[in-house]
C-alpha cells in the first residue's frame, strides 16, 4: 500500500473557500464557539485545582493523650499553658522553630525541664502519628485529611505527577479518537467521564482512591479541551482562526481565574472538588446543539452530513452556484450512489514515516516540552509574589490575559514563526537574568518572573495555533494530542527542576531559561503558514515547507 492515502485532493471540497464566501461568522458558528468554551473553562480549573486541594496547611504534632499529660503535670504540680503547648513539641535546635514531625515523650521529661525553659533535648523524642493543622486559611485539604506531611510529604507530589501522567496519555489517546470518530464525540465523552470521576473524588475514603480518580480526570480533561479547540478552529474562516484559538486559550485562563474565587468562598476541599466538577453538566445539557466539524466530515467522505451543516452555515449568505458548492452537491450524489471519497485517518506512526513531517514534528515536540516546563515552572514559583495563595494564582493567571490579547494582532500581521521565536527567546533570557539579581532586590526577581510568564504565555498560545495548522485534517487532533502529551511531560519535569534551588536560588530559572531559548531557536526551522492553505491530507502536509532548508531528522 502506498505510504500516502489514496486521496485526490483536487477532488475535495475546499471548505475554506465556502467559509470565505459566507463571510461573516453566522449565528450557528457563534453558538458552537460558546459551547466549546465550556470545556476550556472547566479544564483550566481542573488543571490547577491541586494548588488548593493539596494546599500544605501549617501543622504541628498533636498533643499526647490527656491521661499522659495529666500524670506528668500532677507530679510537677503545674498548670497547662499555651507556652507549654509549644514546648511539648520538639524543637529543631534553633529557638522558636518547632519540628512538626517529632514531639517529646512526656513520661521521660522531668519537672525541671518545664521550670528551666530548656528548649533543646536530645532524648525523649518520638515521631508524630497525628497532627494539628492550621485552619485559619482552609478548613481542610487533602494534605490535612490524609496527613500528607513529614514522611508522607512526597505523596502529594506523587499524586500530581500521576495526574499529569494521565493528562499526557489522555491527550494522545483522545487525539487519535477525535481524528477517527469526530471532534464532537471526543469533546463530550471525556467531559462526561470527568464529571463522574470528579464527583466521586469528593467522596473518596483514602488517598489511593483520590490519586486513582485524579488520574482518570487527567486522562480525560485536556482531551476534551483539545478536541473542542480543534473543533472551534475548524468551523471559522482562516482570517478568524487566530482570534478563535486565542479566545479558547483565554477561556482556559478564565478557568484559572475562577478557581481562586471559588476556593476563597469554599475552604473545604471536598466541596471545592464538587464546585469544579458539577459545571461539566452544562456541556452535556447543550451537547445536542454541538455540531460535528464539517471539515472533518468532508475528510471522512461524509458529504451528506457535511452538506447539511454547511447549508445551515450559509443561511443564504453564500453564492449557491459557487464551484465548491457544486462540487459538494456532486460528491453528495456520488455518496448516495454508494461511492466514497473518504480519506484514511493517519496515525502518529504514519506521520513519523515521512522525513519532512518527522522533522517538523520533532521540533514541535521539543517546543511544547520546553514551553510547558517554562510555563509551569514560573507558575510554581508564583509564591514569591506574596503569602496569599488566592492572590498568587490570580496574579499568575491575570498576566496571561494581556499576553493572549496582544498575540492576536502580532500573529495576524507577522505570522507564526517570528513571534514564536521571539517570545520563547525573550522569556528564556529573562529567566536567565535572575541569576544576576542581588539578594536584596527580591521585587526585581518577581518582575523578571512575571514578564517571563507574559512572554512564554504568548509563545505557548502560538504553539497551539501553529501546530493545528501544520498537521493535516486527517491527523490534526492526533498531532495536537501528541504535542500536548510532550507538554505534559514538560509540566511533570518542572517540579523536579525546581528542586535544583538547593544548588542556588537562580539555578532552576537558568535551566528553564536555557530550555526556552533553545526552543525559540529551533522554531526558526519551521515553515511560515500565514496566508497559505492549511493541508488537508498527509501528502499535502509533507510537501508543505519541504523546500525550506534545515536539518533532516
Amino acid at each position: 500500500m502506498s505510504l500516502f492515502n489514496s486521496d485526490h485532493p483536487s477532488d475535495m471540497v475546499n471548505f475554506d473557500i465556502i467559509l470565505n464566501e459566507i463571510g461573516v461568522i453566522t449565528r450557528l458558528q457563534w453558538t458552537q464557539l460558546w459551547i466549546v468554551a465550556i470545556p476550556a473553562i472547566i479544564s483550566g480549573m481542573h488543571m490547577t485545582a491541586m494548588v488548593f486541594l493539596g494546599y500544605n496547611q501549617l501543622h504541628q504534632c498533636s498533643m499526647p493523650g490527656k491521661d499522659q499529660i495529666t500524670n506528668v503535670f500532677k507530679e510537677c504540680n503545674i498548670s497547662w499553658t499555651e507556652e507549654l503547648t509549644e514546648r511539648s513539641s520538639s524543637w529543631k535546635g534553633e529557638p522558636g522553630k518547632l519540628d512538626p514531625c517529632t514531639r517529646l515523650i512526656l513520661q521521660t521529661v522531668n519537672c525541671t525541664f518545664w521550670a528551666s525553659g530548656n528548649q533543646t533535648l536530645d532524648h525523649g523524642l518520638e515521631k508524630c502519628d497525628n497532627w494539628t493543622y492550621d485552619t485559619s486559611l482552609f478548613e481542610s485539604t487533602v494534605v490535612s485529611e490524609f496527613n500528607l506531611v513529614c514522611d508522607h510529604k512526597q505523596k502529594g507530589r506523587l499524586s500530581q505527577a500521576v495526574f499529569m501522567t494521565g493528562v499526557m496519555l489522555g491527550c494522545t489517546a483522545w487525539g487519535q479518537l477525535s481524528d477517527r470518530f469526530g471532534r464532537r464525540m471526543a469533546t463530550i465523552a471525556p467531559m462526561a467521564i470527568c464529571i463522574g470521576a470528579g464527583i466521586a473524588t469528593a467522596f473518596t475514603k483514602s488517598f489511593l482512591q483520590f490519586t486513582i480518580l485524579r488520574f482518570i480526570i487527567g486522562l480525560n480533561i485536556l482531551g476534551s479541551f483539545s478536541s473542542a479547540y480543534v473543533l472551534g478552529s475548524e468551523i471559522v474562516r482562516p482570517i478568524h482562526k487566530v482570534r478563535v484559538c486565542q479566545s479558547m486559550n483565554l477561556m482556559f485562563t478564565m478557568g484559572i481565574c475562577i478557581l481562586p474565587a471559588l476556593s476563597y468562598v469554599e475552604r473545604q476541599w471536598r466541596r471545592l472538588q464538587l464546585w469544579i466538577s458539577i459545571p461539566g453538566f452544562l456541556l452535556l445539557l447543550v451537547s445536542w446543539h454541538l455540531i460535528e466539524s464539517p471539515r472533518w466530515l468532508l475528510s471522512q467522505g461524509k458529504h451528506r452530513k457535511a452538506g447539511r451543516i454547511i447549508k445551515r452555515f450559509m443561511n443564504g449568505k453564500a453564492k449557491k452556484d459557487s464551484e465548491e458548492i457544486q462540487k459538494l452537491h456532486e460528491l453528495t450524489n456520488s455518496e448516495q450512489g454508494g461511492e466514497s471519497t473518504a480519506m484514511t485517518n493517519d496515525t502518529i506512526l504514519d506521520i513519523l514515516k515521512l522525513p519532512n513531517m518527522r522533522r517538523k514534528s520533532a521540533i514541535q515536540f521539543y517546543i511544547w516540552f520546553a514551553a510547558s516546563m517554562l510555563y509551569y515552572g514560573l507558575m510554581m514559583n508564583s509564591g514569591e509574589l506574596g503569602g496569599n495563595p488566592f492572590i498568587n494564582l490570580l496574579l499568575s493567571a491575570l498576566v496571561e490575559i494581556p499576553a493572549l490579547l496582544l498575540a492576536i494582532p502580532i500573529v495576524q500581521r507577522l505570522g507564526r514563526r517570528k513571534p514564536l521565536v521571539s517570545s520563547l527567546i525573550c522569556s528564556g533570557i529573562l529567566c536567565v537574568c535572575v541569576m544576576f539579581v542581588p539578594n536584596d532586590l527580591p521585587w526585581l526577581n518577581v518582575t523578571l518572573a512575571s514578564v517571563g510568564k507574559f512572554f512564554v504565555t504568548i509563545g505557548f498560545s502560538i504553539a497551539w495555533i501553529y501546530t493545528a495548522e501544520l498537521y493535516p485534517t486527517t491527523a490534526r487532533n492526533t498531532g495536537l494530542g501528541v504535542c500536548s502529551s510532550w507538554a505534559r511531560l514538560g509540566g511533570m519535569t518542572a517540579p523536579f527542576v525546581a528542586m535544583l534551588d538547593v544548588l542556588g536560588f537562580s539555578v532552576p530559572y537558568v535551566v528553564f531559561g536555557i530550555m526556552g531559548a533553545i526552543a525559540g531557536i529551533l522554531a526558526l526551522l519551521l515553515p511560515e503558514v500565514l496566508g497559505k492553505k492549511i493541508p488537508e491530507t498527509l501528502q499535502e502536509a509533507e510537501e508543505f515547507g519541504k523546500k525550506r532548508k534545515g536539518v533532516r531528522l
